[in-house]
């Protein structure tokens, strides 16, 4: 998918670490793990920019496949009474060290709906309608997605 080659192509020219994509078998496994399906959009992501290490100027830093888990996981503390609504999402990118997070809804069918939610503040906001979304309002203009 030429969207994702080129927001890997930019990350790189922007000296930003992008580890390699993940394989099919650590997609599986991670389907496996969860008991999902991942959308097609986001099984191309992994496998051609697996994320970034490191914080860009753009301040996002998008997880890699190992990193990537549920909010009920990443949210383990007693203050985050809100962990729990967000069944079935993942936590896959984070804003300016963990400002807030972004969660991917996923179910065992890769072709639902996967909303992505805004995680961290006090109301539950959609800020794309899928995976796809999020990734074209970043390409254009990551400050859409503030």
């Amino acid at each position: 998918m030429d969207l994702l080659h080129s927001i890997r192509t930019q990350w790189e020219q922007n000296g930003r670490e992008v580890p390699p994509g993940a394989t099919s078998e650590e997609l599986n496994a991670f389907e496996r793990r969860y008991g999902v399906a991942l959308p097609p959009a986001m099984r191309d992501y992994f496998q051609i920019a697996n994320g970034n290490r490191d914080m860009g100027t753009d301040f996002f830093r998008f997880w890699t496949l190992q990193e990537v888990k549920l909010v009920s996981e990443e949210l383990t503390d007693p203050i985050h009474t809100d962990r729990n609504d967000y069944p079935q999402c993942f936590i896959f990118a984070d804003y300016l060290l963990w400002c807030w997070a972004y969660a991917v809804c996923l179910s065992n069918d890769a072709n639902a709906d996967e909303p992505v939610y805004i995680i961290g503040g006090t109301d539950k906001i959609v800020i794309a309608a899928t995976f796809l979304e999020f990734m074209q309002k970043y390409a254009a203009n990551p400050d859409s997605l503030l």
